[in-house]
């Protein structure tokens, strides 16, 4: 969830670069309109904000295009630990059992058994 709210803060911050870009590039005009200059150095600053304009935007879009490739590389990461945690689990489970099975014919045996005839087992158990 704080990924989409996250996800969402980043698109505003660029659309405010976006904007911010765009009322940089109208700043400039109107400057260069207040110069008295020639046509030609009108549409050099022009296409000089435009060209600045285009850099930061695809630098934003590529840095948002990065950031969701290690977003999606997170969640698979977090995926595969999950799936595990929950075989360590499955196998926690599966040893707890044997020892309980082992423990219950320890006790079986201890009540038919002599004394010597059960050490003898749990040397055996414990090899």
């Amino acid at each position: 969830m704080s990924w989409l709210l996250w996800n969402d803060k980043y698109c505003d911050m660029l659309l405010d670069g976006v904007c911010l870009c765009c009322e940089l590039q109208f700043a400039c005009l109107l400057t260069a309109d207040s110069i008295k200059s020639t046509t030609v150095s009108r549409e050099l600053v022009f296409l000089c904000v435009c060209q600045d304009s285009e850099k930061e935007l695809e630098l934003q879009i590529g840095m948002k295009q990065e950031l969701e490739v290690a977003m999606r590389l997170l969640e698979k990461d977090s995926h595969d630990k999950q799936d595990l945690v929950a075989s360590l689990r499955k196998q926690l489970e599966d040893v707890k059992h044997i020892n309980i099975d082992m423990h219950n014919r320890l006790q079986v045996c201890t009540s038919h058994c002599s004394v010597s005839l059960v050490c003898g087992m749990v040397c055996l158990l414990t090899v």
